[in-house]
């Protein structure tokens, strides 16, 4: 499996010392460098959330479930369940523990987070200057012709960009629906370009560059 698995075992309640680890599995002895038989639990594991639901696994037959940050490094982030299990011969109390490192669902999750952050942000510009325009539009210049004009050219601008973010969160969105399949084919790398080219023309344009897809013989290139 690839999580850490282990089998706890204790006989007393009170004896906190001698919840012993009986079984852990190749990631579990990996992840916490588990060597030799009947290892402590509390050299392995020392959050005290997930020694409570162990006990509560090993004393009580109850389920449990605990969640945990682990510095270092870098921070981790751990999950654990407790299940009990019959008992040993002699009366020893036994539950399985299951840890599942969560540090990359909780990235991706910060991630989106600040990315629908961001973007809303970016879409907040345009659409205060849009509103902000048409009250003007409304009012004092509903007659000037040269105020209008401008004001609209401003705003087309503006819906452009919002329409260029929107495509961005819609071929993101894409890209994160597929990310698991494996690419099979062929790209044609020109056509790849000019899309790009494309996407970033409005913006060099404004910033006085002009962008131009060269297929020369040495391949390809892009030229301001």
């Amino acid at each position: 499996l690839p999580d850490p698995v282990m089998v706890v075992g204790a006989l007393e309640p009170d004896d906190y010392a001698g919840r012993r680890i009986l079984f852990a599995n190749l990631a579990a002895r990996e992840m916490f460098r588990l060597t030799g038989e009947q290892i402590l639990l509390v050299s392995a594991v020392r959050n005290p959330e997930v020694l409570d639901v162990v006990d509560e696994a090993l004393f009580k037959g109850r389920l449990g479930e605990a969640t945990y940050e682990a510095g270092g490094v870098q921070d981790r982030y751990w999950r654990a369940w407790a299940r009990p299990l019959s008992a040993a011969a002699g009366g020893m109390r036994r539950a399985l523990l299951l840890m599942r490192d969560e540090t990359d669902a909780r990235r991706n999750e910060r991630m989106r987070a600040d990315f629908l952050a961001n973007a809303s942000h970016e879409l907040r510009t345009p659409l205060a200057s849009l509103a902000g325009f048409i009250d003007t539009l409304r009012g004092h210049a509903k007659e000037d012709v040269d105020a209008r004009n401008r004001f609209l050219d401003i705003m087309a601008r503006q819906a452009w960009r919002m329409a260029r973010l929107i495509e961005d969160l819609m071929s993101l969105s894409r890209i994160e629906l597929n990310e698991h399949i494996a690419p099979d084919g062929e790209v044609d790398l020109s056509l790849a370009a000019a899309d790009v080219i494309d996407a970033l023309s409005p913006q060099a344009r404004e910033a006085g560059v002009e962008l131009d897809l060269s297929l020369g013989g040495r391949g390809l290139a892009i030229v301001t």
